[in-house]
């Protein structure tokens, strides 16, 4: 990725960050970057959903990704659009893998979520499991990660 002013970024992640640090605020606003939150990390205010999260946001006035609220979700009524990008989407959720997750929440409750996990250490963390998941596909993780919450960390291992 090369910018106008001529530098070359490998990705997205790398011109946003050389950006961040820039002292001149004037090239920063050339390379015309936006910033559309996809999770909010903290707040005092109490927000159980992911759905809450990208509402309050917007509320707050900020762009947020596209979403759409399904009351009562489970894998049947997850609506797909027969647009291009819905379907990729609905495919990747479909592939399965297993997942590594950090989180706060009690071995109990992660395992009446999840299932059978096989927990790793994470040394020097104290009130943090960490583990990782039987192969699962992306509708079944959301669904196991709404019910214990407190997710600090999550990525999906192939």
């Amino acid at each position: 990725m090369v910018i106008l002013s001529g530098e070359d970024y490998a990705n997205p992640r790398n011109l946003a960050s050389g950006s961040l640090s820039l002292k001149d605020s004037e090239e920063v606003k050339r390379r015309n970057i936006h910033w559309i939150p996809f999770t909010l990390v903290y707040t005092e205010k109490k927000i159980v959903s992911w759905g809450e999260q990208m509402q309050y946001l917007s509320d707050l006035g900020f762009t947020v990704v596209d979403h759409e609220v399904i009351q009562n979700p489970s894998y049947e009524n997850i609506p797909v659009e027969w647009r291009e990008e819905k379907l990729e989407l609905a495919d990747y959720k479909q592939l399965k893998n297993r997942y590594f997750v950090r989180t706060t929440a009690e071995k109990a409750a992660i395992e009446q979520a999840f299932g059978a996990v096989e927990y790793v250490q994470a040394e020097g963390v104290t009130g943090e499991c960490a583990f990782i998941t039987a192969e699962m596909d992306g509708f079944a993780y959301d669904k196991a990660e709404g019910q214990i919450g407190a997710v600090l960390q999550s990525i999906r291992v192939k």
